[in-house]
């Protein structure tokens, strides 16, 4: 009687390289990219009757499929590391919860105190807002990019259901496996459902069919950034995001997709990348997340407010731009790094888990 050969679950000593400054250049690339584009024609979407922006950017918006795929790459890492659910959750939530609330608190007071002409929350709405679950719940995000964070947490359930499932450990390939079965369910859906509205809309959104495969390439890319064996469903996960977003939107947004993934491939391969590795970009990386949070209410508001006095084109903006990098650069070394850590440390001593034989 032959037995089944047991699972062949990773090993956190096999995944301790140093930290992949190249990645949080490409972090930085994706903020820029954001802020640059919602800068653009958005800013007259919350304001209409101001005048038209000077530019339009619309590639702007291939910053955030850039950010799904360093999630992807990423998450595994702090699963690796955190070696327990527990642990897991412990880690994301110290990461996301304490920057998000204080972007939070400033968006929500600008709104109520200011105003913008096309977006009107409530106190409610805010109040809902706090856990981060209002997509959920059916409430209006207080900043419209917190749309990508409910996708981002989507995904982080679906990982954290498997690490409760399977006690804490990360079997590599059923984790390709899933990545790829994912991937192609995501092209599936894409396909039946073009550009859909109302449940059909829905459905899409509750298997995060059009990101899947951003989210399942960075897992990939994650193994083959220490195993360095290049695989055929590589380059099938590339084309799936890339054709996810032709379906979903247009053909050149669909081959703008193609590049950012051919992009990631190349960064991951080479590991090393001087125009990633230091500098300004790396820089932007190290805040992109309070740069992602805060740009987008507080830029526009800020935007209408120095009209009067800086006039609606580039150099309005420019200055905008320096004060949003300035509150994210401190909200990075006051609550990203201090505060967030602090309680990373309380929560890990007073509710972690560490698991045995590790």
């Amino acid at each position: 009687m032959k037995h089944k050969k047991p699972p062949e679950y990773l090993n956190p000593q096999d995944y301790k390289n140093g930290r992949f400054y190249a990645l949080d250049g490409l972090r930085g690339l994706a903020i820029l990219g954001v802020i640059i584009g919602h800068f653009g024609s958005p800013y007259n979407e919350f304001f209409p009757s101001q005048p038209k922006s000077p530019y339009e950017f619309s590639f702007g918006a291939l910053g955030v499929q850039l950010f799904f795929m360093i999630s992807g790459f990423v998450i595994l890492l702090t699963a690796i590391r955190g070696k327990t659910a527990k642990n897991f959750v412990i880690s994301r939530f110290s990461r996301l919860y304490p920057s998000y609330w204080v972007a939070l608190l400033m968006s929500t007071f600008l709104l109520l105190a200011v105003g913008a002409e096309n977006h009107a929350i409530t106190i409610k709405d805010a109040v809902v807002n706090i856990t981060m679950f209002q997509r959920f719940l059916m409430v209006p995000n207080v900043d419209t990019v917190y749309w990508t964070l409910a996708t981002e947490m989507q995904f982080y359930i679906l990982m954290l259901t498997y690490l409760v499932l399977n006690k804490g450990k990360l079997n590599k390939n059923f984790i390709i496996g899933f990545a790829i079965f994912w991937s192609i369910l995501g092209f599936i859906l894409c396909n039946i459902f073009i550009k859909p509205t109302g449940i059909p809309k829905m459905i899409i959104w509750l298997f995060l069919a059009e990101h899947a495969p951003l989210f399942s390439f960075g897992m990939i890319m994650f193994f083959y950034s220490y195993d360095r064996k290049f695989k055929w469903y590589m380059p099938l996960l590339m084309f799936i995001a890339a054709y996810n977003a032709y379906i979903q939107h247009n053909i050149t947004y669909g081959v703008s997709v193609f590049i950012v993934t051919v992009i990631f491939f190349t960064v991951v391969h080479f590991q090393t990348c001087p125009f990633l590795d230091r500098g300004p970009i790396y820089f932007m990386g190290k805040i992109s997340y309070s740069a992602y949070l805060n740009h987008n209410v507080m830029g526009f508001i800020l935007i209408y407010l120095l009209t009067p006095y800086l006039g609606a084109g580039w150099i309005n903006r420019i200055v905008v731009f320096a004060i949003v990098v300035l509150w994210a650069s401190f909200l990075y070394r006051f609550v990203e790094t201090t505060i967030s850590g602090r309680v990373k440390n309380y929560l890990l001593e007073k509710f972690g888990a560490q698991r045995k034989n590790a």
